[in-house]
């Protein structure tokens, strides 16, 4: 939403719940016929609170003129590089509010309420975060002593603590500079071919493992089924050896 800062008194969770439903009332007039949406968050709360069965009513009327019958929540990590949350994240810092609010009492100490609550989510993600750093083996200071700066900095400090964005992911990703000519109509045949490869450049199969996963869907489809195949392999110099 860019329309500026809300009209009333307003906490993070109650913006998280207000974007949601203007999400929804979007797709209700521009897209009814949708089946399937998929929303990112870069909050642990609003997200605990809907694999808790958290449901407003406002969601629900918004989806019931629709055709969706599933959605799909992602977290997205905050501050990381994400073009849609950095932008939500300036428009929030520069929005401005016009005219005067009105401060109840109740609403005061129910977003202080709900402010303690969320302060207490963020100290256990921070500790969480400090648990995975520290079972990673990232030394505290080791972003600042590599000397890197803006966009290498975050990609450095995204790659020690494992939660890489989607931008990050795409400007690391490169075409291949060799591709392999496999053949085959099923995945039998390709890794007969795979392993013919392999021995040409050198190699020998010791092991392989057939890896099926499911991967993030889109509107089409909630998910996909994909094959990986992990291969173990040893220099053919080495086993002549042995």
């Amino acid at each position: 939403n860019e329309s500026g800062a809300a009209a009333t008194t307003t906490s993070s969770m109650k913006m998280e719940i207000e974007a949601i439903t203007k999400a929804l009332e979007w797709i209700k007039l521009t897209r009814p016929t949708t089946t399937h949406a998929v929303f990112l968050t870069d909050s642990q709360s609003a997200l605990k609170k809907i694999e808790c069965g958290f449901m407003r009513m406002e969601w629900m009327t918004a989806i019931r003129p629709t055709a969706i019958s599933s959605i799909t929540w992602i977290f997205c990590p905050g501050h990381a590089g994400v073009k849609g949350n950095e932008r939500a994240d300036k428009l929030a810092g520069n929005a401005t509010v016009n005219g005067t609010l009105r401060l109840d009492k109740q609403e005061v100490l129910k977003a202080l309420s709900e402010h303690l609550r969320n302060a207490e989510d963020t100290a256990a993600e921070d500790q969480q975060a400090i648990k995975r750093m520290i079972e990673l083996g990232v030394r505290k200071g080791e972003g600042r002593g590599r000397q890197l700066v803006g966009k290498d900095r975050r990609v450095h400090n995204q790659v020690l603590t494992g939660t890489v964005s989607l931008d990050t992911l795409h400007s690391k990703t490169h075409e291949p500079s060799e591709f392999l000519r496999v053949t085959g109509s099923n995945f039998e045949e390709q890794v007969d071919q795979l392993v013919s490869i392999f021995r040409q450049a050198g190699f020998v199969v010791e092991k392989f493992t057939r890896l099926p996963y499911l991967c993030e869907g889109d509107l089409r489809h909630s998910f996909y089924v994909l094959t990986d195949a992990l291969f173990v392999l040893k220099a053919a110099e080495e086993t002549t050896a042995s």
